[in-house]
């Protein structure tokens, strides 16, 4: 494969036979023709053969930097690099639905989590929260452009950030709110399979709303639990999308058990 992408990128040249890039072969090209051919590609090396001395901007720039070009170098070279992080811009939130002053108070904000360059979740809070729904779960689908928030059926609002599987498959914990420090009631797992216009309930448990959820794929996951009164903590895991839960026997190899452990995982949850 290395000697195939040395002929094609002009490296090499064949002992017999013919190379053709786009109608052009390349076995008829001057020394100086090739070199010329060799500018007009991209080349990647395994080991990247890079100079350290150079910067990365100045890496990119490197193999034009002597020639005239059609073009703004520098600028170019900037845009290849998709900037790196140079630059940042302001992106406001969307306003939900009845969520109250979300938009316009101080909101605690999770972490964004991306499944790729384009699709990406987060979760909103209020502070202090104002009376109505002041949570909310927003997902972008254009590398943080937008972000747009999710609508839930049946008055529930997001109590975490959504874990998207992939740009389309994803799975979110709701509720409805208690008044003051009351936990929410009526919690459900709710999955979409259409990128977050559409969700529906998969399954209902009032340890649902302590759970933190990880999808590996969109049939398999699991959920850790912290229950209050006493304190215990369980591991579920769902082999059916969400729909139904075992608890997985797990402990902590090595380490002795508080006082507050729990011995062992609730048996099942199922789906409503």
């Amino acid at each position: 494969m290395r000697t195939l992408l040395h002929l094609i990128g002009a490296i090499e040249r064949p002992d017999h036979g013919l190379i053709e890039i786009d109608g052009q072969a390349l076995n008829d090209l001057s020394r100086h023709q090739l070199a010329d051919y060799r500018r007009s590609i991209g080349f990647v090396f395994q080991r990247y053969n890079l100079l350290p001395a150079l910067t990365a901007l100045d890496n990119v720039l490197a193999p034009v930097l002597p020639y005239r070009t059609g073009y703004n170098k520098i600028r170019r070279a900037s845009e290849l690099l998709a900037d790196g992080g140079r630059t940042w811009r302001h992106q406001p939130l969307q306003q939900p639905s009845g969520s109250g002053m979300l938009a316009s108070c101080q909101c605690f904000l999770t972490a964004p989590v991306f499944t790729s360059p384009e699709d990406g979740a987060l979760w909103a809070s209020d502070m202090p929260r104002p009376p109505g729904m002041p949570l909310a779960a927003y997902l972008t689908h254009d590398g943080g452009e937008t972000w747009k928030p999710i609508r839930l059926p049946g008055g529930r609002v997001p109590l975490q950030t959504p874990d998207m599987v992939d740009g389309q498959r994803g799975f979110v914990i709701a509720g409805r709110l208690g008044r003051g420090v009351q936990p929410p009631r009526d919690v459900r797992l709710y999955a979409t399979t259409d990128g977050g216009t559409n969700w529906t309930s998969r399954s209902a448990s009032p340890l649902l709303g302590q759970a933190t959820l990880d999808f590996v794929t969109p049939a398999a996951g699991f959920a850790s639990v912290i229950s209050y009164g006493p304190l215990r903590s369980y591991l579920l895991q769902t082999s059916n999308g969400g729909r139904t839960w075992t608890g997985v026997p797990a402990r902590l190899v090595g380490r002795a058990r508080s006082a507050g452990a729990s011995p062992g995982a609730p048996k099942a949850c199922d789906g409503a």
